[in-house]
Order: C-alpha cells, then structure tokens, then sequence
C-alpha cells in the first residue's frame, strides 16, 4: 500500500488545525482572556524572582 501525500494535503492539513484553534478562541474567549492575563502577570513575576537572585 503506498500512500502518496500532496503539498495538497499538507496544506488543508494545515488549515484544519487553524480553523479548530480559531474556532476554540473565538468560542471560549473569557478562558483565553484569563489564560493570557494568568500567564503574562505568572511570567513578570519569575523575572522580578530571576533578577532577585
């Protein structure tokens, strides 16, 4: 069995896990709103930490 892959198909590949990501921030956007602020204020935290040491 030999499956030949196209620039094709790598290609809808591609925007298939575009579309879901889209999809999943546009439909879940308080949960990204808050991952985002959570994740920004976690990381200025560990660099006043690093800097302390």
């Amino acid at each position: 069995m030999k499956i030949k892959i196209t620039k094709r198909d790598v290609g809808f590949f591609f925007l298939g896990i575009f579309s879901i990501f889209l999809l999943d921030t546009i439909l879940n956007w308080d949960q990204t709103v808050e991952a985002f602020k959570k994740g920004y204020n976690d990381g200025a935290k560990m660099e006043k930490y690093i800097e302390k040491q």
